[in-house]
């Protein structure tokens, strides 16, 4: 079991630090060890908190890209649906005018009862 004289602290990174680990992880999705250590030094960061910002970084952005995907594709899916059920409906109207038949339940009734009359 480790022990430490101070509690873990997440760590804070200022906005220089932000756009510099933004820009590299832009230019390169993977980052070596080299590269971390670079990046590191230029900000001055561990080469661990650099590992650890670019896998959090790329895991959230697979992520929201994903979620994007998904709502993209329910989108598409109902407007194909809503497009399906306009069209069968349409197809029936088309062939009750072609059959002679009268729009609706109601209208039938209503003709039956005024020709009873």
């Amino acid at each position: 079991m480790r022990t430490s004289s101070r509690p873990w602290c997440r760590p804070v990174f200022t906005q220089l630090r932000r756009r510099g680990l933004e820009k590299h992880f832009q230019a390169t999705k993977y980052v070596t060890k080299r590269g971390r250590l670079q990046i590191g030094a230029m900000l001055g960061l561990s080469e661990t908190r650099v590992k650890v910002w670019c896998q959090n970084t790329a895991e959230t952005k697979w992520r929201h890209e994903a979620a994007k995907k998904e709502k993209k594709q329910k989108e598409q899916t109902s407007t194909e649906t809503m497009n399906n059920c306009v069209q069968k409906e349409e197809v029936k109207n088309e062939k009750e005018k072609e059959h002679g038949f009268k729009k609706g339940r109601e209208q039938s009734i209503t003709d039956q009862i005024s020709n009873k009359k």
